[in-house]
């Protein structure tokens, strides 16, 4: 049997952290992880900021075995989740 993995989740994107979308990505995400045997150790959501999402990026990494990162991915000058994650990994 394995050794049960811990899980991270990171939704990004200012319209979770003002209130204006609710987050249901991270539940959703959550128990279908969890339905698979995984632990989810961690959710956080974080706006569209390059820091924001590194520091967070950072957080989970060092207390889980994979983070699952959503949102910021948009056509529009804020989402930018790939370049920041390209930053944070320097890439």
């Amino acid at each position: 049997m394995r050794d049960e993995m811990k899980i991270g989740i990171l939704t990004i994107g200012n319209e979770l952290t003002n209130g204006r979308i609710q987050d249901t990505n991270s539940s959703l995400i959550a128990r279908a992880m969890q339905g698979q045997g995984w632990a989810v150790a961690g959710m956080i959501s974080v706006g569209d900021d390059d820091d924001a999402i590194h520091d967070a990026l950072a957080h989970l990494l060092a207390r889980v075995d994979a983070v699952i990162v959503t949102g910021g991915l948009g056509p529009t000058a804020d989402d930018i989740t790939t370049a920041a994650l390209a930053k944070a990994f320097g890439l």
